[in-house]
């Protein structure tokens, strides 16, 4: 932590002092990592092996964490994209491929992580049904969205980009 005291310019005849104090946001810190949150969750997070069940839960957290929806103009349609480590990027694409037998658009490095995606128009609609089908909490920014690609998405049935 820098010093609280620092001098003031030196051409001032005689020295004078000012002190400043800086607050940083521990109790911010502090919170998440009693859940088991800490910091550089996209470099170190791994594929959770839990029940079943609850890896819909999981994922959609990865998702609302490091992931985004959007409509894409080079595939005219949404693309879920996601980002982390190569390991977590594969056990989310295994996660889906056990769920909705679907494989993703492309996993490929992007700087330090890698991203994982999805725009295939049945593609996108069924992992956005696997992840908020049957949620009970949600980041509202995602569901917003993942509602709106889904209700511009039943109009296309039978499209497979």
């Amino acid at each position: 932590m820098p010093p609280l005291h620092s001098a003031c310019p030196a051409e001032l005849a005689e020295p004078r002092w000012r002190s400043s104090v800086r607050r940083y946001a521990s109790a911010a810190n502090t919170g998440p990592r009693r859940h088991g949150v800490y910091p550089r969750k996209t470099f170190t997070v791994k594929p959770w092996e839990g029940p079943e069940a609850l890896l819909a839960h999981y994922y959609r957290g990865v998702f609302e964490g490091d992931g985004s929806i959007f409509k894409a103009a080079k595939h005219r349609g949404w693309t879920i994209a996601v980002a982390g480590t190569l390991s977590m990027m594969e056990g989310l694409a295994d996660f889906v491929r056990r769920q909705v037998v679907i494989d993703p658009s492309e996993i490929r490095p992007a700087g330090r992580v890698f991203q994982l995606k999805y725009w295939r128009v049945t593609d996108v609609r069924a992992v956005l049904n696997l992840l908020y089908g049957k949620a009970t909490c949600w980041l509202e920014r995602k569901k917003a969205a993942a509602e709106e690609a889904l209700e511009y998405l039943a109009d296309r049935r039978g499209c497979r980009r």
